[in-house]
């Protein structure tokens, strides 16, 4: 299913949990993904800005292996109307009652930022610590300068004990 046909979903989803298999994890986005922490199980969530649909989005996963786990958390529900319909790659769990907060709840979740593939991923998006960035630019350096093709393993296996223990000391 396509972000774009989820997101149509979400948008008139008002009293079920929609679990969307993709791979080897089940995930549920949006209302499900806030209906999902309010009434099963409390989750990591994740927000994400998705170009293709130029919006951020919010979703939880979990591997297929505990899936079993999360339905037999649903039979503990005490809601009358509450039922599963199973299909292979949606499982709908119906009959919540209509919950206000999605919004507010949603605006409250932080954004994840990609970063580069340099030493900022390191640093706090919102507060950059410059002692942190100044120790991993210096051990950064000591990597690159090190002559690696003229020793030997047992002289670049100490080198590499030397930058974990400076690592460790930093953090």
């Amino acid at each position: 299913m396509k972000i774009k046909d989820i997101l149509r979903v979400e948008q008139n989803n008002k009293n079920s949990i929609f679990l969307i298999k993709e791979g080897i994890f089940w995930r549920c986005y949006e209302y499900s993904a806030f209906l999902f922490v309010k009434n099963i199980k409390e989750f990591h969530i994740t927000k994400k800005y998705i170009k293709n649909v130029k919006q951020n989005i919010i979703f939880i996963g979990f591997p297929d292996n505990i899936l079993k786990q999360i339905l037999k958390s649903v039979e503990t529900i005490h809601v009358s109307s509450l039922h599963v319909i199973k299909k292979e790659t949606i499982i709908e769990i119906k009959g919540f009652a209509d919950t206000e907060g999605f919004e507010q709840w949603k605006s409250g979740i932080k954004l994840k930022v990609n970063t580069s593939r340099d030493e900022s991923r390191f640093v706090s998006a919102s507060k950059p610590n410059v002692s942190i960035l100044v120790g991993f630019n210096h051990i950064i350096e000591k990597i690159r300068n090190y002559p690696s093709a003229n020793k030997t393993p047992i002289e670049t296996f100490n080198f590499l004990v030397q930058i974990q223990k400076e690592i460790n000391g930093n953090l």
